[in-house]
């Protein structure tokens, strides 16, 4: 209990670092564009776009990470350790903090254990797979919007760039790195789905026991927005192991 506890609240000292750095970041980058729109014109400002944007992709990444690192130790520790989940949850959702709705959300996304007792190890494998599937759906729909949020602060720059060489093809120009969208989006859920085989190989591959209510869990997850054809290979690999 004392190691998740220690390590919740270091989780929410790294969150609480990763804001800051990644806000003082975005506000250094902002304040160069504004300074080179200035200085330079609106065209030389428009390339610092791409970089605001990628700055704002990569510190959410970061947090989502920080984020995966702590549910998944918690979980890990859950039966093996003198962890009592339901325990722990109720704690950190009741706890009069400063910050107690970042630790309300935080303790939200554990298994409720109402009963307090540690189940079967079947069921605290089915937790496990859920969480590493639900990650994983949210790792494509993030990927899938920071490719396009990329994509769209590279037009200004893209069209400006034409615009310097006397206009010829400015708006096929402009429409080039949303063109671009698609298979970056199909490669970056390629990655996603491959770091989720792998954490999978750590538990040797799963195939969930039918009673640990893995099916059911399964059934709550949320699948808008990921393509049906992926929808179909991860629910094949789910039931197949």
């Amino acid at each position: 209990m004392e190691e998740a506890i220690a390590l919740t609240w270091k989780t929410m000292a790294d969150r609480l670092r990763n804001l800051r750095i990644g806000a003082f970041t975005m506000l250094a980058f902002l304040a160069a564009a504004i300074v080179a729109a200035f200085v330079l014109g609106i065209a030389p400002a428009s390339a610092l776009l791409p970089a605001l944007a990628g700055a704002g992709v990569f510190f959410m990444h970061r947090d989502r990470a920080v984020l995966f690192a702590w549910e998944d130790r918690v979980l890990s520790l859950w039966g093996a350790s003198d962890l009592c989940l339901g325990i722990f949850r109720q704690t950190f959702m009741d706890h009069p903090h400063a910050l107690k709705r970042s630790l309300k959300s935080l303790a939200a996304s554990l298994p409720e254990n109402a009963d307090f007792l540690v189940p079967p190890a079947p069921e605290i494998l089915s937790h496990r797979a859920y969480f590493w599937t639900r990650t994983l759906l949210q790792d494509i729909r993030f990927s899938r919007a920071a490719a396009l949020l990329f994509a769209a602060a590279c037009v200004p720059a893209s069209m400006a760039w034409a615009h310097a060489r006397g206009g010829e093809w400015l708006w096929l120009m402009g429409a080039a790195p949303l063109a671009a969208v698609p298979p970056a989006r199909d490669i970056l859920a390629r990655l996603s789905l491959g770091l989720w085989r792998r954490r999978r190989r750590r538990l040797g591959g799963w195939i969930p026991d039918p009673e640990s209510g893995f099916a059911d869990r399964l059934a709550g997850l949320d699948w808008s927005g990921i393509p049906p054809r992926l929808q179909a290979e991860i629910r094949t690999e789910i039931l197949t192991g």
